[in-house]
């Protein structure tokens, strides 16, 4: 069980690039809340920031941090630990995808938090579609459910599709046309 404490979002231009950016100052930008509706800056090749603090209250230390959008690049997590900002993660559509800690279509990052602990996460990405985040935070085995299902139902719609071709493929076979 996780309670989500804080979740915001900051904006940099596209003249700002992500190498640029100070990791030090990322408190210093202005956030705004989330926790109603997600960041969305359309079709923008600028830099989304996003902060989440999250409480685990359950007992669980592993966590999948799932972002629903495979289109980002230099795509950045850090972690607040006393103070210091540490990188965690360093991938994104233009790195190889190798550089991805879970080998999926979009991108599922592990994190740890220690039961009744508070973590602070940074997420920085930029990229050149549609400029949005859609984060999930699941445990492993329900991340592993949800892909399960995915495939169930893509092998649903590739079965009918193929049922669709066979029964075609009859039907002319038959009438001879």
């Amino acid at each position: 069980n996780l309670a989500l404490k804080n979740f915001s979002y900051s904006y940099l231009k596209k003249s700002e690039t992500i190498d640029d950016l100070p990791v030090s100052m990322l408190n210093s930008y202005k956030f705004f809340s989330a926790k109603d509706k997600l960041p969305n800056f359309g079709y923008d090749q600028g830099q989304l920031l996003v902060r989440f603090e999250v409480q685990n209250t359950g007992t669980q230390n592993d966590w999948i941090l799932r972002l629903g959008n495979p289109h980002l690049r230099n795509l950045r997590v850090y972690e607040l630990n006393d103070g210091a900002l540490l990188e965690l993660f360093r991938t994104g559509v233009d790195e190889p995808f190798i550089s991805r800690p879970i080998a999926f279509r979009d991108f599922w990052l592990p994190l740890k938090i220690e039961p009744e602990k508070t973590k602070t996460f940074f997420v920085i990405c930029q990229t050149a579609q549609w400029l949005g985040l859609i984060p999930y935070l699941s445990t492993p085995s329900a991340a592993q459910d949800i892909q399960n299902r995915e495939w169930g139902l893509q092998l649903l719609g590739f079965g009918g599709i193929a049922f669709i071709l066979l029964y075609n493929l009859f039907i002319n076979i038959v009438t001879g046309k």
